[in-house]
C-alpha cells in the first residue's frame, strides 16, 4: 500500500514543486532566489528518480534509477546549506574552496553508487519485490552509506541551527518567514532520518522525496503572505546595529525591510515598522524623493527646539549581481556639531560684512576745510569732523586739549591779563 500511495501522489507533487520552483525564479532577485530554486530543482530530480525506480518493471532499470537518484539526494544537504548561509547572511564563512570541500563526500557517494555492485560499499545486499505491477527495491546498506548519512545529517543540523538562530535574532517581520523555512526544511529531513534508521516498524518506503511538497507549500506561504525573497535580512548583525549612523533599507515597492537601532531611536519608529510602506512616515518619504544617482542630500531637524539635532540624509541604491536596482538604503548622519559651527561662521561673516560696509564709508578722498576743518558730504553740506565721523561709524568723541594748544591757550590768557 505504501508503494501505491507513493506512485499515485508523486506526479502531483512533482507538478506542484515545478510550479513553486518557477515562482521562486521569477521573484525579484535578492541573492536567495538562485540557491532556493536550486534546492527545489534538485529535490524534483530526486523525486523523479525515486518514482522511476519504483515504476520501472525490470531489475536493471530499477537499479539504474536508484543509482541516478544519488546524484540528486547527496546534493540536497549542500545546496540547502548554501541557501541557509545566504538567508542568514553568513556567506563569509564559506569561500569557493570551502564549498568544493563540502562536495567531496557527496561526490564520493555518488561515484560509489554508480559503480555498485562492484564493491558493496553503498548496498551490501539487494533484492527486488513485485508490488502491484511495480518493482520495489530492498537493500541492506554498506558502511559508506552511513558515512554519507552522518555527513548529510550533520549538514542539515547546521542549516537548521543557523535558521533557528536567525529566527531568534531577527525583527518580527522576518520571524514568520524564517519559521516557515525551518518547517519546510525539517519535515523531509525528519522523514529521511526516520526511514534510514528504521524508527517506524513496517515503513518500507522512503517518503522524504514526497515530503518536499511540504517544503514547497511552506515557501509558497512565505512568499505570498510574508514577502519572502522580497523582505530579507540585509547584512545587519554587528555592523548594522553598532554603526553610528541611522540606517533604513527599503525595497523596490517602498516597503521598509530593515532598520537599525539608531534609526529607531532618532526617528521614533515603532517596533512593527518592518514591512510598512515608507509613505507612512513623511520624513522618510521626502528622503526617498532624492536622486541617489546624483548624490543628493537633505538636512533634517529632529527633536524639540531646546534639544534639536540635525541629520544629513542621503540615499543610495542597492543593486543585485546583474546591476538591477533591488532597493535603497537611507543613511542619516548626525551633523549637529557641523551645523552649529556653520551657523556661527555665518554669524561672524554677517558681522564682518556689516562692519566692512560701515568702514568703507570713511574711505577714499574726503574734502576738508583747511582752515576750520569741516568736512563736506556728497550733497555739498559742511559738517563738523565729530558729527561726520559719528554718523558713519560707531566712533564716539571726547574733547580735550593737546599740549600745543594748551600752550597757545596759556599764552593768549597771559596777554589778555591787564
Amino acid at each position: 500500500m505504501q508503494y501505491v500511495i507513493f506512485i499515485v501522489i508523486a506526479p502531483l507533487v512533482t507538478a506542484f514543486m515545478v510550479v513553486v520552483a518557477v515562482m521562486v525564479q521569477r521573484r525579484p532577485s535578492s541573492g536567495l532566489a538562485l540557491p532556493l530554486s536550486l534546492v527545489l530543482w534538485i529535490a524534483i530530480g530526486n523525486l523523479v528518480m525515486n518514482t522511476l525506480e519504483l515504476a520501472w518493471p525490470t531489475p536493471e532499470g530499477t537499479m539504474l534509477f536508484a543509482k541516478l537518484g544519488y546524484i540528486f539526494s547527496t546534493l540536497i544537504p549542500v545546496t540547502l546549506l548554501l541557501f541557509t548561509v545566504r538567508f542568514t547572511g553568513h556567506t563569509r564563512w564559506f569561500s569557493s574552496g570551502r564549498w568544493l570541500f563540502l562536495l567531496i563526500i557527496p561526490a564520493a557517494t555518488t561515484l560509489l553508487a554508480l559503480t555498485e555492485p562492484l564493491h558493496g560499499l553503498i548496498w551490501r545486499s539487494i533484492s527486488y519485490q513485485p508490488v502491484a505491477g511495480m518493482l520495489a527495491m530492498n537493500v541492506q546498506y554498506g558502511w559508506f552509506f552511513w558515512v554519507n548519512f552522518s555527513y548529510a545529517v550533520g549538514i542539515l543540523f547546521l542549516s537548521l541551527g543557523l535558521m533557528v538562530w536567525e529566527n531568534f535574532h531577527s525583527p518580527s517581520a522576518f520571524r514568520a518567514q524564517s519559521l516557515l523555512a525551518i518547517i519546510g526544511v525539517l519535515i523531509p529531513q525528519a522523514l529521511f532520518v526516520i526511514y534510514s534508521l528504521k524508527l517506524i516498524p513496517g515503513l518500507t518506503k522512503n517518503f522524504s522525496p514526497l515530503a518536499y511538497a511540504a517544503t514547497g507549500l511552506c515557501f509558497v506561504a512565505a512568499i505570498t503572505r510574508h514577502g519572502f525573497l522580497d523582505l530579507v535580512p540585509i547584512a545587519r548583525r554587528t555592523l548594522v546595529e553598532e554603526m553610528g549612523d541611522a540606517m533604513v533599507v527599503v525595497d523596490r515597492s517602498s516597503r521598509i525591510v530593515d532598520v537599525n537601532a539608531k534609526a529607531r531611536s532618532i526617528l521614533g519608529l515603532p517596533a512593527d515598522v518592518i514591512g510598512q510602506t515608507i509613505q507612512q512616515d513623511s520624513r522618510l518619504a521626502e528622503v526617498l524623493s532624492l536622486d541617489a544617482a546624483k548624490g543628493q542630500h537633505r538636512e533634517m531637524a529632529v527633536g524639540a527646539p531646546e534639544s534639536m539635532r540635525y541629520y544629513d540624509a542621503g540615499m543610495s541604491l542597492i543593486r543585485d549581481r546583474a546591476g538591477q536596482p533591488m532597493g535603497s538604503m537611507i543613511l542619516f548622519r548626525d551633523v549637529t556639531d557641523t551645523h552649529i559651527l556653520l551657523e556661527e561662521k555665518n554669524r561672524l561673516i554677517d558681522e564682518l560684512t556689516q562692519a566692512s560696509a560701515e568702514i568703507t564709508t570713511l574711505q577714499g578722498i574726503i574734502p576738508i576745510c583747511m582752515y576750520c576743518k569741516k568736512i563736506r558730504d556728497d550733497t555739498g553740506y559742511w559738517h563738523q569732523v565729530e558729527s561726520y565721523v559719528s554718523a558713519r561709524s560707531h566712533a564716539q568723541f571726547s574733547h580735550g586739549l593737546c599740549p600745543d594748544c594748551m600752550k597757545k591757550l596759556e599764552q593768549s590768557s597771559v596777554r589778555l591779563q591787564p
